[in-house]
């Protein structure tokens, strides 16, 4: 979030080309929630009673990898492909978590 405000209000960073750019809102936007729901999540670690948030973690890494996926030109095209790599891979790693978590401890999550 801090380098696309960087990018968009000073033309610096990875987000340089974003300078000013009406859609750099979309992805601050989309990055502030995904920091949001972390923090939830994080927090929704320490209970006994996990299910939904596992679910939640699912549905937001399903999410989020699929957009990734969906709109991969985006990646192409500000130059950040390996950012896209890593962070696709990320969410599928977080995807296959949740979902052991779920079938593992289906009766105690």
């Amino acid at each position: 979030m801090v380098s696309e405000t960087v990018g968009h209000f000073v033309g610096i960073g990875p987000f340089a080309a974003t300078r000013g750019s009406a859609y750099t809102i979309g992805g601050f936007e989309a990055h502030g929630l995904a920091v949001i729901i972390a923090v939830l999540l994080l927090r929704a670690s320490s209970i006994a009673e996990r299910k939904l948030w596992h679910t939640v973690g699912l549905s937001t890494h399903l999410f989020l990898g699929f957009a990734n996926i969906l709109y991969w030109t985006s990646f192409v095209q500000q130059e950040m492909v390996k950012i896209g790599i890593v962070t696709t891979i990320l969410h599928i790693a977080f995807v296959v978590a949740h979902v052991t978590c779920l079938r593992v401890n289906q009766h105690n999550v």
